[in-house]
């Protein structure tokens, strides 16, 4: 069966096999081939013959652009004290550092990696830690990490927490 949207065949087990046709199919494989591109800079577009449509697919990578310049501040969660800070951002796919205005100690340089759903591991170029999206996934205008004081207590409720906040 033809209906022009999908062929209905039968396979060697007696089996109903439905395929997409036409238009439909060849708007698929454009979605399908833009969606499979990690170059975050590639188009793929497609006219599909026949047809006056047209599919565009940018920022093929999946991962939030988060490169740029931001402001935001560095504090403790166990102080009111908030440092302004300015932060430059790189970022290749998944690869990320952040350079930040702070001068000497924790919290100027980083590098690490952002996951297509915005979670962060990041390590301070100072002291080798672990800096992470704590309090939730980078999105294209904010982003918050934070690393932990002390090394975490088993059932310790209260825990302290350098953070860097930014945000454009």
């Amino acid at each position: 069966m033809n209906n022009g949207i999908t062929n209905e065949t039968m396979n060697h087990r007696g089996r109903t096999c439905r395929h997409w046709s036409g238009p439909v199919a060849a708007l698929l494989a454009v979605l399908l081939l833009g969606a499979c591109n990690s170059d975050s800079k590639s188009e793929a577009s497609s006219t599909i013959r026949g047809t006056t449509n047209s599919v565009t697919t940018v920022q093929s990578s999946g991962y939030p652009k988060i490169a740029g310049k931001w402001s935001g501040n560095f504090y403790r969660t166990d102080t009111q004290n908030r440092r302004p800070l300015e932060a430059t951002i790189t970022q290749n796919k998944e690869a990320v550092t952040i350079t930040t205005t702070r001068t000497g100690g924790i919290g100027v340089n980083f590098a690490g990696t952002i996951t297509p759903e915005g979670r962060m591991t990041l390590t301070d170029a100072y002291d080798g830690e672990t800096w992470t999206t704590y309090f939730g996934p980078a999105t294209t205008n904010r982003i918050a990490i934070a690393d932990f004081v002390n090394t975490p207590v088993p059932g310790e409720t209260n825990r302290v927490l350098y953070v860097i906040s930014l945000s454009r």
